[in-house]
């Protein structure tokens, strides 16, 4: 089985680490991609030649691959690393269907703030046009509220 996992550094894309894994150590022979996507308007720092540019991109994709697996057991499953540049959701999208993945794990909140508001989130985009299945994962922030209703 091939696991896509996406991850950005988001408290909500190591919660999708670990479900891959999860998912994985209930499979023979599975294999997680995790995709880190750099957005191209994101660029930090604009004086940087492409081939700064694509070392710096490279050693944040590093600290975020290894921040997302960070005290995760993953002994026993194959981890390929795959950094794109641009739509995160398009290039997810691409990723998984040149890889031929069996699901894709995705966070339901990433680490781009403002801009999911004019965007849309990628999660969404992923759920919406994929044609493979997406496991879309949740952090419990808090406790649910149960309203007690008392019919008289």
């Amino acid at each position: 089985m091939k696991i896509l996992v996406a991850v950005d550094g988001s408290k909500y894309s190591r919660e999708a680490a670990l479900w891959a894994v999860k998912i994985a150590r209930k499979e023979n022979e599975a294999k997680i991609i995790a995709v880190y996507v750099e957005r191209l308007f994101s660029r930090e720092n604009y004086l940087l030649n492409d081939e700064e540019f694509d070392l710096s991109i490279e050693k944040k994709a590093n600290d975020i691959f290894e921040k997302s697996f960070e005290n995760i057991d993953i002994e026993g499953i194959k981890l390929e690393k795959v950094v794109e540049k641009g739509s995160p959701a398009s290039k997810i999208l691409d990723v998984a269907d040149r890889e031929d993945v069996d699901l894709i794990v995705v966070g339901n909140r990433g680490s781009s703030g403002i801009s999911n508001f004019f965007l849309g989130s990628v999660s969404d985009k992923v759920f919406t046009y994929s044609v493979r299945p997406v496991l879309v994962v949740k952090i419990r922030e808090k406790e649910p509220i149960i309203e007690t209703v008392a019919i008289t």
